[in-house]
């Protein structure tokens, strides 16, 4: 003979579907380059549960790939509303930040998101230092280049993260891409190192 289950735990059970099916449908359509409806899927997740910030990050990193570093931010504020110490959130704001050219609190992103991420989470953690360190490590250079030890202003140091970034998008990511992940941290940033900003 077969139980029934309690409405709250068989709803409880529907939901936990809905919401997982939700976002494998939308994750595929982000892989498909679909952002439209991967946007509306997410957004149907946040109907049935408004409030989670998985789902508020992972909408909020669909306008980072479009290029739409504004609405991200909106999506992302609300994340940090929501828990403000989920790293992922600070994380993706430290992308939005840095993309809209504010690199100070792009920089305080990212320490907020190593803050917060679980000890277990060594990726995470690397991907976030890496990302700091080739920052900082390209701010040094620059400054020995010019015989100085600190940024004259704040428009000069703006320039030269961007420099960094760039070279980051544009040399090493399309390069070794997939093979980061494979590469310990000292080979990493041995490659920054080695590549030169425009």
């Amino acid at each position: 003979m077969q139980r029934k289950l309690p409405d709250a735990i068989r709803n409880m059970s529907n939901f936990v579907d809905m919401r997982a099916s939700g976002i494998e449908l939308a994750a595929k359509k982000v892989f498909e380059k679909d952002y439209e409806e991967a946007k509306k899927l997410f957004t149907r997740v946040l109907e049935i549960s408004p409030n989670d910030v998985h789902v508020l990050c992972l909408l909020a990193n669909v306008f980072i790939l479009e290029g739409n570093f504004k609405k991200a931010e909106e999506w992302l504020d609300k994340a940090l509303r929501t828990n403000p110490n989920y790293p992922w959130a600070s994380y993706h704001m430290g992308v939005v930040y840095h993309e809209l050219g504010e690199f100070e609190k792009s920089i305080e992103m990212y320490e907020k998101a190593l803050e917060h991420f679980s000890k277990n989470d060594k990726d995470e953690i690397a991907d976030t230092y890496q990302n700091l360190g080739c920052s900082l490590w390209e701010i040094k250079e620059y400054l020995a280049g010019k015989d100085k030890e600190d940024f004259d202003d704040i428009k000069e140091a703006n320039v030269v993260l961007q420099k960094s970034m760039k070279a980051w998008n544009d040399k090493i990511l399309p390069k070794w891409g997939a093979k980061l992940d494979r590469m310990k941290t000292k080979d990493k940033v041995k490659l920054f190192k080695e590549t030169k900003c425009d």
